[in-house]
């Protein structure tokens, strides 16, 4: 694994969604900040290691969503809930 501040060939734009991300550095997570939140979490169960992208490096964060921001039922659906979205005719 390398540290190169190159950006790789397979780099992403990623344009108004970088406000998504936070800023990140070459190099693992640990190395960039303290891996317990405020609650004394580990910051691993929702932080990923930093990526290069042609932006720069970002830090991906899991966001949350609710039901306004969600298209379909999720891994496990409540078979009592209707469909957010019409089902699709075959």
């Amino acid at each position: 694994m390398s540290n190169d501040t190159t950006p790789a060939d397979d780099t992403r734009d990623l344009g108004d969604d970088l406000q998504f991300f936070d800023r990140g550095e070459p190099g693992s997570l640990v190395e960039q900040r303290d891996l317990l939140d405020e609650t004394g979490d580990d910051i691993r169960e929702y932080t990923g290691e930093p990526v290069e992208t042609e932006d720069g490096w970002v830090i991906p964060v899991q966001q949350n969503v609710g039901p306004d921001n969600t298209a379909g039922q999720g891994e496990f659906p409540d078979r009592e809930t209707r469909p957010v979205q019409p089902p699709v005719d075959e």
